[in-house]
């Protein structure tokens, strides 16, 4: 019998490279909007991004004055 204490080596397959060309460049688009100004969209959104990515989320925040 073997010693239970002892690490098995497993070898799993290679996973498959995947085609640029068919990989989503997002999963998931969050936009926050509002047609008056000062009423904390950069401010929820920063803090939404924090919280997202403190929970292992890749996050990119652009806050943009399209007006």
């Amino acid at each position: 019998m073997s010693d239970p204490t002892e690490a098995k080596v497993i070898k799993l397959p290679r996973a498959r490279a995947r085609s640029r060309a068919k990989t989503p460049l997002a999963r998931r688009v969050i936009a926050v909007g509002g047609g008056k100004g000062g009423i904390g969209k950069s401010l929820l959104s920063a803090n939404l991004g924090i919280a997202l990515a403190r929970r292992g989320a890749k996050v990119v925040l652009v806050d943009a004055d399209l007006g």
